[in-house]
């Protein structure tokens, strides 16, 4: 009989109609979240992670977690949606991401390791939800019971997803050989695993951590925000009002942020609000976290680099904080970092045993590394001129 061994709620923020359960180490996914997800399916399993169709677009659900040590018994009452997956998790942990708003503090825990696991979703609430979030941002509307009971462990594979295998491999790969029905060891993925290893991520902007740094140059409303964002970051997803206000609650209930009184300026009366110490903390932590080398991630390097300028602007700022925010040092750490990610491709592309797949896929990653290598090159040296203008807006 099976047997229920933890059970757990969860707040889990919810924007433009999605949020997903993504393992906590996602360096090697091919996409990680929100990278081909669109509202559609109420449950989606892709490779180390969840995606979830929600029926309101902008509000916080509630999430109860069970891990089963078999298949789980389907929870008694009546549901609005019921779906099955299966889900490959290599830290035994996830964590709840929004669409635009990113991760959701705090881990889900399934297990102290690698391992396959069946997953069933049920939901009810949605109708209800569906109507209150036109005008509103309602909190434990939707409801979720997400069920987890062991597809196969312990897993044989310090790794568990079919792909992509990082280079260098770090266990001899067993295939059938081609000239025969013997096996065959290679310390390099077969062909069919080449396509996927330089899959492009497609991470979104940190909205929260975006908002963050358009607070360091003092006090704004929500309309200030938004208008400064859209004017920032062109090329981003324009925000929608009510994710930032939603944004910027969140923010307040986390202690990142506070409200700083009311003004007008001539209009209708806006809620100001302000960055708190613990604020300008997190941002710096973000700001000055390096972003891993993977191809096309100049736009959140750009963020990034316009976020320090922020926040290295705002004179109350801590100090400490403002020096690991820095814009420049920043750049230097970034261009090592791709510096670094760069030998290892060309070590694989040299190596002995690389077919020209191997050669031809880590010629691309390597080109597009050094475009963005030079992007940074170049915008270092015009700090000077970008700090004005940013400063200046």
């Amino acid at each position: 009989m099976a047997e229920l061994t933890s059970s757990r709620e969860y707040d889990v923020e919810v924007d433009f109609c999605g949020f997903g359960l993504q393992d906590t180490d996602s360096s090697r996914l091919p996409e990680r979240f929100p990278a081909g997800h669109t509202p559609g399916p109420f449950l989606t399993g892709r490779t180390g992670r969840l995606d979830f169709t929600s029926a309101g677009h902008t509000h916080t659900a509630s999430v109860t977690v069970e891990v089963w040590d078999e298949p789980a018994p389907v929870p008694p009452g009546s549901w609005d949606e019921t779906a099955t997956a299966t889900l490959s998790c290599r830290s035994g942990r996830l964590r709840a991401w929004a669409v635009t708003a990113g991760p959701t503090p705090g881990e889900i825990h399934l297990s102290d390791g690698p391992g396959e696991w069946e997953v069933r979703a049920v939901c009810t609430g949605r109708p209800e939800v569906a109507e209150l979030t036109q005008f509103d941002v309602p909190e434990g509307v939707e409801r979720y019971i997400v069920q987890f009971w062991p597809r196969a462990r312990p897993y044989p594979y310090p790794y568990p997803y079919p792909y992509p295998y990082p280079y260098p491999y770090p266990y001899p790969y067993r295939q059938p050989s081609r000239l025969n029905s013997a096996s065959a060891t290679r310390t390099t993925p077969p062909l069919l695993f080449t396509h996927y290893i330089y899959r492009v991520h497609n991470d979104p902007m940190s909205t929260r951590h975006i908002l963050l740094g358009l607070l360091a140059a003092g006090p704004s409303h929500g309309y200030d925000l938004k208008r400064r964002h859209d004017e920032r970051f062109p090329q981003a997803r324009p925000l929608a009002y009510g994710q930032v206000y939603t944004t910027l609650q969140r923010l307040v209930r986390d202690g990142l942020a506070e409200v700083d009184g009311t003004g007008a300026d001539g209009g209708p009366e806006r809620t100001l609000y302000r960055s708190t110490g613990g604020g300008g903390r997190e941002l710096a932590r973000w700001a000055s976290e390096i972003t891993p080398p993977t191809p096309f991630v100049a736009n959140e390097i750009f963020a990034k680099v316009v976020v320090a300028i922020l926040a290295a602007a705002n004179p109350a700022a801590d100090p400490a904080d403002q020096r690991a925010t820095n814009p420049a040092a920043y750049l230097d750490a970034q261009r090592a970092a791709h510096t670094a990610r760069m030998r290892e491709l060309t070590a694989v592309k040299t190596a002995k045993d690389s077919d020209l797949a191997t050669v031809l896929s880590a010629d691309y990653a390597l080109n597009h590394l050094d475009a963005d290598l030079r992007w940074m090159t170049t915008t270092a040296a015009r700090l000077t001129t970008l700090t004005a203008e940013v400063d200046g807006t």
